[in-house]
């Protein structure tokens, strides 16, 4: 029993030790955006992985972007959304829902700071959510540049051919 036993078990523990290793990783297939163009400075945090960012790097939800003084990142996102993260800037990828059809049917963004520029892709407007620290913006247009002000953290935009609405969030009340 205890030579079957062995046989049979380390395959088996090497193929569980296999599959249990790589739970955690994503991989590019798993991306729902790249970074297509990227400007020196400009880096990545996806849990507690802090690296630099290169041209045609695969992005996923939950993963940070910020940029130095020069830095610049254009990220093509699955539905066809571009974003461009400016020189300075932070962006966080928090939640994109893809459908079988190539468009979100969620799609949000956390703009911490910097400058923007936002152009819609294939999903319906109703879909896109960019959230500032003090409020959200709601696309109805197809472009649009914005700053979100990194010492106050309002947003100020200036806009192509786009309509957009601002909702600012409830501040605490003061104690």
């Amino acid at each position: 029993m205890s030579r079957v036993l062995a046989t049979i078990g380390r395959p088996l523990l090497l193929l569980v030790a296999m599959t249990l290793g790589s739970a955690g990783i994503a991989t590019a297939a798993d991306s729902i955006a790249t970074a297509v163009g990227v400007k020196p400075q400009a880096q990545t945090l996806l849990g507690v992985e802090n690296k630099v960012l290169v041209p045609n790097e695969a992005l996923f939800e939950g993963q940070t972007i910020s940029t130095g003084p020069y830095g610049q990142v254009q990220v093509l996102f699955a539905d066809n959304t571009k974003m461009v993260v400016g020189p300075g800037s932070t962006l966080l990828i928090q939640k994109i829902l893809m459908r079988n059809d190539g468009t979100a049917s969620s799609f949000a963004v956390k703009a911490l700071g910097g400058t923007y520029r936002f152009l819609t892709g294939n999903s319906k407007k109703q879909a896109y959510q960019i959230n500032t620290p003090t409020g959200t913006i709601g696309v109805r247009g197809t472009e649009f540049d914005f700053v979100v002000d990194p010492v106050t953290a309002k947003p100020e935009s200036s806009f192509s051919a786009a309509r957009r609405s601002f909702a600012p969030r409830a501040m605490p009340a003061s104690r």
